[in-house]
């Protein structure tokens, strides 16, 4: 007999304009498994793992209006398991540079939600043209200027001025943002979730150094100091108003100063989202881990990862996601100049949360 129990903290933000660009990724994830043996004994045995990690990427565009950028990242990651009284933590942190720009269009999705929304309950008389649009777009882009601009009061100047662009458009009915008209909107901007959206590509190279050491250091606890390059696509362009496609990949290589070993590794995800309807979202995901440990001990571990989810969101920024997934893990090498024997596994996984969106 068995429980298990997985919390997890996500907090996400990118931010696009030149001439910088920045992203910061940071989660808190705890597990805890309790697994109960009766046979004539009783034994108990509990696993745990806390995992807070955060990670950060700037890039300052160089050359006027040019796709040419310097670039810095720093990441950090501690993990514990309830077992032991310490644990490890990884430093990370290094420049580099690349070409390319990828923009945020999130607003530009809110945008076309709420003309859809006025067009389908026949609050316009037809679709905007593209500078409306466009200015919709840029004004949904705001609210948070308008937050500390006007203080708790900026949502009634928000939709004034969002009521003078409509008007402006002429496709509005009787000239004036109705009830059902502001509710519609504040459906799309306060309740619906719309996923980042993200449109262009980007290549970047970094050189990084890396430092992991136990805490507090135990007995026989190390330190040990890493060197890696990085090599970094990404790319994210919307396929239609309501599809997104996401793909994300990192080649490293690293090496250490105190063994003898070459660490090469891949990870790359592909992801396509699909708004079905403002209660519903399907993502569908692809992600390969491939890394290859070059020693006395030559290792290859692959891994490869298809999840569909199934995002179902309810009242209060409650949401909860269905997640069916095939994980395909292959272990191969040699120790000595012998080979291991391969294993190959293949696991299915059904799996049902509940999240809670603060923002």
């Amino acid at each position: 007999m068995s429980a298990n129990g997985l919390l997890n903290l996500t907090y996400y933000k990118f931010y696009s304009s030149l001439p910088y660009s920045y992203s910061i990724n940071a989660t808190i994830n705890n597990n805890y498994a309790n697994t109960m043996n009766i046979d004539n004994v009783v034994t108990i045995k509990e696993n745990g793992l806390i995992h807070p990690l955060i990670q950060a990427d700037i890039q300052k565009y160089i050359f006027g209006k040019s796709d040419f950028f310097l670039a810095g990242t720093g990441y950090l990651e501690y993990q514990k398991s309830i077992q032991d009284r310490g644990g490890m933590l990884k430093t990370i942190f290094g420049p580099g540079a690349g070409f390319g720009r990828i923009v945020v269009a999130t607003a530009m999705a809110q945008a076309l939600r709420i003309e859809e929304y006025l067009l389908s309950e026949k609050l316009i008389t037809g679709e905007f043209k593209k500078d409306i649009t466009l200015e919709i777009a840029s004004h949904c882009s705001k609210l948070n200027e308008y937050a500390t601009k006007y203080g708790d009061k900026h949502p009634i100047d928000w939709y004034m001025d969002l009521e003078k662009i409509l008007v402006k458009s002429g496709k509005l009915v009787d000239n004036r943002i109705s009830p059902y008209s502001l509710f519609r909107i504040q459906e799309v901007l306060n309740r619906e979730r719309v996923y980042d959206r993200k449109i262009g590509w980007r290549v970047t190279g970094y050189l990084n150094y890396e430092f992991n050491a136990d805490i507090p250091k135990q007995n026989n606890g190390s330190s040990v100091d890493e060197y890696a390059a990085i090599l970094r696509l990404e790319i994210g362009y919307p396929l239609s108003n309501r599809l997104q496609f996401n793909h994300y990949t990192n080649y490293t290589y690293d090496n250490t100063f105190k063994y003898p070993a070459a660490n090469n590794r891949i990870y790359s995800t592909t992801s396509l989202a699909y708004k079905f309807t403002n209660l519903f979202d399907f993502l569908l995901t692809y992600r390969l881990d491939f890394n290859a440990v070059n020693g006395i001990t030559y290792t290859i571990n692959r891994y490869q990862t298809f999840s569909f989810n199934l995002y179902y969101y309810v009242e209060n920024n409650i949401f909860l996601q269905l997640v069916a997934g095939l994980q395909n893990n292959l272990v191969s090498g040699y120790q000595n100049y012998y080979p291991n024997p391969n294993t190959n596994t293949l696991n299915k996984s059904i799996t049902l949360n509940i999240g809670y969106r603060f923002f």
